[in-house]
């Protein structure tokens, strides 16, 4: 039982390794990267939701980050959206 315990424990903390390494690499590839990074689920309609958009991005786009979760037509000036 204690092997089984010792074994979880470990998994456990190479999780928390593994989260945080994914935390560090999103950060330099989606963080610091100087193009602009859109990521957006397709939904019916066609609909576009932002789900991330890195700072060039939302430069780029005049947006900001209160645009996360929201459709194109939400986060943008109708104009610009239908564009």
């Amino acid at each position: 039982m204690e092997q089984s315990i010792n074994i979880l424990s470990s998994k456990f903390s190479a999780d928390k390794v593994s989260e945080k390494i994914q935390k560090i690499i999103f950060d330099i590839i989606f963080q610091h990267v100087q193009d602009m990074v859109y990521v957006m689920k397709v939904e019916k309609g066609p609909c576009f939701r932002y789900i991330f958009v890195n700072e060039s991005g939302m430069k780029k786009a005049r947006i900001s980050a209160a645009a996360i979760g929201k459709t194109l037509e939400e986060a943008l000036p109708f104009e610009l959206a239908r564009d």
